[in-house]
């Protein structure tokens, strides 16, 4: 009797599950070479931000084609819907219908807009996590957080894949803070 008991503890102990082994993820520098070649690129997901109790949330869906950020919120706005369009700095702000809104430095129309700065001379390269003129900071948001221009980028959660991209982060300048859900990551930039 013992020794069946034996047996199927051995038996029981050789049942056990192997642990998944994780696909190595791809060197800082391939992942740098993607990402420099694919200039055409979006994402749609959440964004959330505030500064000293103003702010809101809305759906966000990201379209980059070379310089130019072409981003359209909508869901809980004043104007049920905007269009942003970046280029060089500067930003010009649409509404549903197609109207112009605002126009002018980046910065100070992201403040004015939305009632909360934004860092968007960062912003295409943090919401990616490559800042390609700069492999430190890239690798310190690899890692999980980074400070560029004021601004503190934190990475809570990764999309898996040949180029691991962000899922969820969050930037924070003071009381400003920006919240971003990233839900479907594509190539190309468009739909």
């Amino acid at each position: 009797m013992r020794a069946l008991c034996l047996c199927a503890l051995l038996a029981l102990g050789a049942c056990r599950s192997v642990p998944e082994r994780d696909v190595p993820a791809p060197s800082t520098a391939e992942r740098e070479a993607v990402l420099a070649a694919r200039t055409d690129w979006g994402f749609s997901g959440r964004v959330a931000y505030s500064q000293a109790g103003q702010g809101g949330s809305a759906r966000i869906d990201w379209r980059q084609t070379g310089p130019v950020s072409e981003v359209r919120l909508s869901g809980p706005l004043a104007a049920g819907g905007v269009r942003l369009r970046v280029e060089d700095g500067q930003a010009q702000v649409f509404d549903a219908a197609g109207d112009l809104l605002a126009e002018g430095e980046a910065d100070a129309v992201f403040a004015h807009w939305l009632s909360v700065p934004l860092p968007a001379r960062d912003l295409t390269a943090g919401l990616r996590a490559y800042w390609p003129d700069s492999p430190e900071r890239t690798a310190a948001a690899l890692s999980g957080s980074v400070r560029s221009q004021s601004w503190d980028w934190r990475y809570s959660a990764w999309w898996p894949g040949p180029v691991v991209l962000p899922r969820q982060l969050e930037v924070q300048a003071g009381d400003a803070r920006l919240r971003v859900v990233i839900e479907q990551w594509r190539e190309g930039g468009g739909d």
